[in-house]
This record gives structure tokens, sequence and C-alpha cells, in this order.
């Protein structure tokens, strides 16, 4: 990092509290902007275009960090209460990608009672993290994995409107 250990710990007094910190970082900036389009009152033209902006604003966020600092989400220390603020901001991303993903339901109603398209959504933006760790991961994996959460809820046919509403989502609110 450039910097003395002695110069780190004057700011972290402990490792969980650095690998807290950037678990945080991981997860602030695409909450940050689910928070904003749930908020967002304009309304949707064009079903799961907000889920959609979400996934690939996330996605963008994931793909493009320095670090790929989501691999620490696999470490089983990370389950612990210890790190609760960011269990608690992971949980409320994901539950905005459910709410985002409401009303759209997987095709073949795949999936545990109450999953909704919002679930796949957030699950194929967090298997970027995976496809970045074995160097699988492309310009395009973001919008890819955007585009697969909203085939999955059988938008297909639906994606050029989508990912149109989805970009001016972005633009306006990012």
């Amino acid at each position: 990092m450039g910097i003395r250990q002695s110069s780190l710990y004057h700011h972290f007094k402990t490792k969980d509290e650095i690998l807290e910190d950037l678990l945080e970082g991981t997860v602030s900036g695409g909450l940050e902007f689910a928070r904003a389009v749930a908020a967002d009152a304009t309304g949707e033209a064009v079903p799961g275009s907000r889920l959609h902006a979400v996934a690939l604003y996330d996605g963008r966020q994931l793909c493009s960090a320095r670090w790929n600092l989501g691999v620490l989400y696999h470490l089983p220390e990370v389950r612990s209460a210890r790190f609760a603020r960011f269990l608690e901001d992971r949980d409320e991303l994901r539950g905005l990608y459910r709410t985002l993903g409401g009303g759209l339901s997987a095709v073949g109603g795949t999936g545990s009672p109450g999953t909704t398209g919002g679930d796949f959504a957030f699950r194929l933006v967090e298997s970027l993290i995976s496809l970045r760790a074995d160097g699988l991961v492309t310009a395009e994996s973001p919008q890819q994995a955007a585009d697969a959460g909203l085939v999955l809820c059988g938008l297909a046919g639906r994606l050029p409107a989508i990912r149109e509403e989805s970009a001016a989502l972005i633009a306006r609110l990012a």
C-alpha cells in the first residue's frame, strides 16, 4: 500500500477492521445506487429496467474495482457477527434487488417460494466475482449478467427497450 504498518494501524486497530472496511467498499456503491433507483419517483416504462440498471451498475462496480475484493465474501470469518454491518448492507442490497424484481418471476417458476427475478439477478451479478477471480471477466460481463437476469424472467424480447431505459436511469442517477 506504500505506507508503514504503524501508519496503517493508526487508522485501524485490528486486521478485522481492515477487512470490514474492504468488505464495505465492495457493497457501498451498489447499495447507494440501488437505494436511489428504488426511491426514484419517475416510474418504470419498461418492466425490468430498474432491476437491469441496478444489476448493470453493481456488476460494473465489482468488475472495475482495482482489486477483486468480492472474493472475501467467501471467507468463513465474514459470516460472523463481527461483520454485521457489511452483512446487513449486503442483505439490504439483496432486498432491493428482490423489490425491484418483484412481479418478475423466473421462467418456469423455478426457485423457492417467494423467489423473484431479483434473486437471480443478484446471484448472477455476484457470480462476476468468481469469473473475475478465474480471469474470465470481460468488458461485456456486467451487461451479460444484467441481461441474463432479465432473460430468466422471460423478458428476452424486451431487452433492447430495457437496456435503453436502464442506461438512461444510470446516466441520470449515478
